[in-house]
């Protein structure tokens, strides 16, 4: 899965949402038409609509910053590590990321392993169920979208995803794995709902 067609599925999955949402918000009810086209209801749903991309972007990038603190942080002796370090006093930020992307499997990551996955699912639940505020929810649900994205791009190029199970100290076989992938896919539908 090339890197436009992520953003591509990121980008359409969290616009077809809001207006999902913002649609909810007013249907069934005598007056929707009424309300639909009203300037509050544009200048609210433009608020909204702000929010609602800024907690996508920030937490598609929340995962990202996991690498940063890995190479600074958590492993700075590490050969990647080191090499990263080299880009970025070379200001070569463009192959920076472009190597973390390529070489992820080398690195331990918590936000990228099954153990957190079942965490997040949790954690999206009581965020879903707890808050009105949309810039949460749109955040953690873009987390489990972003890792999604990245397990199924791994799983179609590779056919497999074994660096998601790094923290499981058995080989995980293909068949689980597949298992696994659909059933947080599934998980993530059924929270997409409670998104609306």
């Amino acid at each position: 899965m090339r890197l436009t067609t992520k953003r591509l599925i990121f980008l359409a999955y969290f616009l077809v949402i809001f207006i999902l949402y913002q649609l909810s918000s007013f249907f069934p009810g005598p007056e929707f038409w009424t309300k639909a086209l009203s300037f509050n209801f544009l200048r609210y749903s433009f608020r909204e609509l702000i929010l609602w991309f800024a907690g996508a972007f920030l937490g598609a990038y929340f995962i990202k910053l996991e690498q940063i603190f890995y190479v600074y942080f958590t492993h700075p002796e590490e050969a990647l590590s080191v090499e990263v370090k080299n880009l970025i006093n070379q200001k070569r930020k463009k192959e920076v990321w472009q190597l973390l992307r390529q070489r992820v499997g080398e690195q331990k990551l918590a936000f990228r392993s099954a153990l957190f996955q079942v965490i997040w699912v949790v954690l999206a639940f009581f965020v879903l169920t707890s808050t009105s505020s949309v810039f949460g929810k749109t955040l953690v649900m873009a987390i489990g979208l972003y890792l999604l994205l990245k397990e199924w791009e791994a799983m179609l190029d590779k056919k497999e995803i074994n660096w998601l199970f790094w923290q499981v100290k058995r080989v995980i076989a293909p068949k689980e794995q597949k298992i696994f992938l659909w059933g947080m896919t599934g998980i993530f539908a059924v929270l997409s709902l409670l998104l609306i």
